[in-house]
């Protein structure tokens, strides 16, 4: 193979890498920037729908949606208004809606 040849193949073989290495980037930023939305089971109550925001947590209840700022929490995640408290840690989460307590289970990932 003479170096013309390797050079043209070295070249198509960069251009091949850079157009996949931008794909991926480009890919990876709409996976970063995705919403993440997950479905909350919780015991005398439906279900709870959460979407995470940076430091907010939006909570569509079934008669309303909620937007709860995130809180100091010594363990979990911990989102409240005041009014409103959502709590997290692993797949389990404890909802405070009007003065009554729901034990939640993680259901599924809403995609």
């Amino acid at each position: 193979m003479s170096c013309r040849q390797f050079g043209k193949g070295a070249a198509g073989v960069l251009l091949v890498a850079l157009v996949l290495g931008c794909n991926q980037a480009k890919e990876s930023r709409q996976t970063e920037s995705a919403p993440e939305t997950f479905v909350f089971r919780c015991a005398g109550t439906s279900s709870v729908s959460v979407h995470y925001e940076p430091e907010v947590a939006v909570l569509r209840l079934s008669d309303r949606e909620v937007r709860l700022p995130q809180v100091v929490s010594g363990s979990g995640a911990r989102y409240s208004d005041g009014k409103t408290t959502f709590w997290t840690k692993g797949d389990t989460a404890r909802l405070e809606v009007d003065g009554h307590a729901f034990e939640c289970n993680l259901e599924a990932p809403a995609r």
